[in-house]
């Protein structure tokens, strides 16, 4: 993959793919970068997860998890993002619901980080929430189809009010500390950065007018006489700045978890020097990305 254009011909071929106009070299960098950063990131990871024994932390237990977690997540969703990207026909749309994730993931990440005890409380609180919405669900189908509910679930109900009593009532899943993404994204400095790429990454993923614009050229070729030129495969692709955008989340959002799993985990030096090699590069052209998200927020 890494050696060939996302459409899959060679970077010297003159196709007319959809992809075409990512076979810059500019694109080939991130590309390759993506692939370094994450085979790094996972060699990193695995240490930890490789551990037959116990591992010693000084941070809260329940924090522990969460980056254990999350940092395993951004991972698993990074390679979904490559996956999609190599698809010559609309694979933007998954690849930017991938990157959407995993930035608002580095938001959540940063906002409980600034106060663990009260926010991690209330984002337990949210998975408590949203566990007891499946279990209803279950029962009420098993009730209407007049079925014997299993042993397993009636046990749940009690476990449900356990986690209730230690977690607090949940909130609305994308308002569970009582903010939007929007709201947290300003709470940790980051709010004209998201009000930019938040917007633009939803206007892939959602059924929006962005896929009709892949399909037609409606601006240009919508002619005098009513006649419209339609494509017969889509066009995203060629809308660079989406897939750069996408691409942008992706490593500032590894960065983050593995940032803070190196953190929380001790990780020796020694053995993060090739991350941080790569990260040196990624991490430069994610700053300058997001100084241009500022500027294009204030507009």
């Amino acid at each position: 993959m890494y050696n060939k254009k996302l459409c899959g011909h060679d970077f010297d071929e003159d196709c007319d793919c959809a992809a075409k106009g990512i076979g810059s070299f500019e694109m080939r960098q991130l590309i390759n970068k993506t692939a370094d950063l994450l085979t790094e990131s996972s060699n990193i990871i695995k240490q930890i997860s490789s551990l037959n024994g116990r591992r010693e932390v000084t941070e809260d237990p329940r924090y522990v998890s969460y980056v254990y977690t999350y940092t395993d997540i951004v991972l698993r969703g990074s390679r979904s993002f490559q996956l999609s990207c190599a698809r010559s026909d609309i694979g933007l749309i998954g690849a930017a619901g991938a990157a959407r994730t995993l930035f608002e993931i580095g938001i959540n990440t940063l906002y409980i980080k600034n106060d663990k005890i009260q926010r991690l409380q209330q984002f337990m609180a949210n998975a408590t929430g949203t566990f007891e919405k499946g279990v209803t669900f279950y029962w009420k189908y098993r009730e209407k189809q007049d079925a014997e509910i299993p042993e397993i679930y009636q046990k749940s109900k009690e476990g449900l009010e356990k986690l209730k009593q230690t977690y607090g009532d949940p909130r609305l899943s994308n308002q569970w500390s009582g903010r939007g993404v929007g709201g947290r994204a300003d709470d940790v400095g980051i709010k004209k950065i998201c009000d930019y790429v938040y917007p633009l990454l939803s206007s892939i993923t959602h059924a929006s007018s962005i896929q009709m614009s892949a399909y037609s050229d409606m601006g240009t070729n919508v002619t005098s006489d009513n006649i419209v030129k339609l494509h017969n495969a889509p066009d995203i692709f060629s809308n660079y700045f989406f897939f750069h955008t996408a691409w942008m989340v992706v490593f500032w959002s590894v960065d983050i978890m593995i940032s803070e799993f190196i953190r929380v985990f001790e990780i020796p030096f020694r053995d993060t020097m090739e991350y941080r090699k790569i990260r040196s590069f990624t991490n430069k052209v994610v700053e300058e990305y997001f100084e241009l998200c500022e500027l294009c927020s204030e507009k």
